[in-house]
């Protein structure tokens, strides 16, 4: 979508179009920063749950790599 955007951007005499095809690439830029955050948080919230809790503590304990 958004190479579609940047080449009516660029094709276009219409000022007021180029700047709504600018915005509309922002937003779609913003949005996908948003969702690659929240994929983000998923994904580490469903490893804290895969993990067993720490009885000590009352949640899920950190994995930690053995040391060679």
């Amino acid at each position: 979508m958004g190479i579609a955007l940047v080449g009516v951007a660029c094709a276009t005499d219409e000022e007021g179009l180029y700047w709504q095809c600018i915005e509309a690439i922002d937003a779609t830029d913003e949005s996908g920063d948003r969702v690659r955050g929240m994929l983000r948080r998923l994904a580490v919230r469903d490893g804290e749950r895969a993990r067993p809790p720490d009885p000590a503590r009352g949640r899920a304990t950190p994995r930690r790599e053995p040391s060679c």
